[in-house]
């Protein structure tokens, strides 16, 4: 799928400097031309596997140009390795640079291999991984959260009335996302001057149907 950002994975790999990198890719095997590095294809791993592969990883690279909260961040945290990526979706919500992983500018693949190479020859973030997830993803203390969540509501008497929500027509959060996607259409501008010419909400939702599709 292209809103997991293989494709701008492959080319931040093409801008690291460094000599001896091993490059270890979980999914089933696609082409790749021109890798200046030695890779692996891991496919149908089981959640043992998974634990190896995020302890023998300096990094984890979650390049995705949209997500919501990717299980492979909560993972990766879990085992102690630090997460790079884009700034969108729950990324930005829990990674914080150079504490568990660094985010950098949706679709900057020079960024991104910056960010990598930055991780990888820092201090070590492995304590601050594990100590984050254990804060904040654990049963304990989702269930706490939760709890807290129900009590408020129950305290306040509020109630959920879905007939009377309104959806706002700007997502602040998709910003970085909506503009990397813009800058790949506007490549095509003939194709697409219908497309740039109407306004936000359309371009929205035509950005969403194609999305959908994927």
């Amino acid at each position: 799928s292209t809103i997991k950002g293989f494709q701008e994975f492959i080319k931040s790999v093409g801008e690291l400097k460094g000599d001896n990198y091993h490059i270890l890719i979980v999914g089933s095997p696609q082409e790749i031309t021109n890798l200046k590095y030695s890779y692996t294809f891991w496919e149908n791993v089981d959640e043992n596997q998974m634990v190896d592969a995020y302890n023998l990883a300096n990094v984890t690279v979650v390049s995705s140009i949209e997500d919501n909260l990717p299980n492979v961040m909560l993972e990766s945290l879990s085992c102690g390795t630090p997460v790079v990526g884009f700034k969108v979706g729950g990324l930005k919500d829990n990674i914080i640079d150079n504490f568990n992983g660094q985010l950098v500018t949706t679709g900057d693949t020079h960024l991104l291999a910056e960010a990598i190479e930055n991780i990888i020859n820092g201090p070590s973030l492995s304590k601050n991984c594990r100590n984050f997830a254990l804060d904040n993803f654990s049963f304990k203390s989702h269930s706490l959260k939760l709890s807290e969540v129900y009590r408020s509501l129950i305290a306040n008497k509020k109630e959920s009335n879905l007939s009377t929500a309104t959806i706002p027509e700007h997502f602040d959060e998709l910003d970085s996302t909506y503009k990397y996607l813009m800058r790949k259409v506007k490549r095509n501008e003939n194709k697409w001057i219908k497309f740039l010419k109407s306004s936000l909400k359309n371009k929205l939702q035509t950005i969403f149907k194609k999305l959908l599709k994927i």
